[in-house]
């Protein structure tokens, strides 16, 4: 059966967070398969994903605390983009560079 995967980026610079994008698959696999599949398409992905520019930059420092409550996933959830049952690979991209 397929599942939703998503690669998830956060774009910025050497201090701050400016924005987030996503690439959602359709793809069906075990777990393993399915995270080492996003992680062969980074290089690819965070060029061509859908991305929305944070109103306010975020400090990285407390991008990483916020993280660790999953508000960017939360949001993609709430808007119908994914369901919580997705896959997710979260990559930060600092001044063009994975």
């Amino acid at each position: 059966m397929a599942e939703l995967i998503v690669n998830i980026f956060m774009y910025g610079d050497g201090t701050h967070v400016n924005s987030i994008g996503w690439r959602v698959y359709e793809k069906a696999g075990i777990y393993e398969e399915l995270t080492d599949f996003l992680q062969s398409r980074i290089h690819h992905d965070h060029q061509s994903a859908r991305r929305e520019y944070l109103e306010k930059p975020i400090p990285w420092r407390d991008f990483e605390v916020m993280d660790r409550l999953n508000p960017f996933v939360g949001a993609l959830t709430a808007n119908g983009i994914v369901d919580e049952n997705a896959v997710f690979c979260m990559t930060p991209i600092v001044n063009g560079e994975v």
